[in-house]
């Protein structure tokens, strides 16, 4: 994980994982799909957590809680190939693409692939940099 990486994550800001709530990234990719490898490596270090990316609030999935949520979402049945990790605490999804974990950006509401969803990021840091990026609308 880069420094960059990592002083986006503390302005969020996440709180550090405590050994006692382990994260395996084999799991999540088993039960969730390909995420990119920095999103693998900052959540073996920090806990989901919500706040402001620039101007821009993010809501990050704690990724325990990621596929219950998939679930609860049917993601799988509106949004087929994609695994939502976060949003931004209203009508906007993030959500890995299960293949490839490239980092695409969808609506909530009318949740379908009739539109194609928007492509931010290879990574997390290039998703979290184009975010902090962006001006308020």
């Amino acid at each position: 994980m880069t420094a960059k990486l990592d002083a986006l994550l503390l302005a969020i800001p996440l709180e550090l994982r405590p050994e006692i709530v382990p994260f395996s990234p084999e799991v999540f990719v088993h039960q969730n799909g390909q995420a990119p490898s920095d999103y693998l490596q900052a959540f073996a270090r920090y806990q989901g957590g919500a706040g402001e990316v620039g101007t821009a609030y993010l809501d990050l999935w704690e990724p325990a809680e990621v596929w219950q949520a998939n679930e609860d979402y049917h993601v799988a049945e509106f949004t087929p190939g994609f695994t939502i990790f976060g949003s931004d605490g209203g009508g906007t999804a993030y959500a890995f693409e299960r293949r490839s974990g490239f980092i695409h950006e969808f609506p909530f509401i009318g949740m379908t692939m009739e539109e194609p969803a928007t492509f931010r990021g290879q990574s997390l840091e290039e998703f979290l940099t184009w975010l902090a990026a962006q001006m308020d609308e």
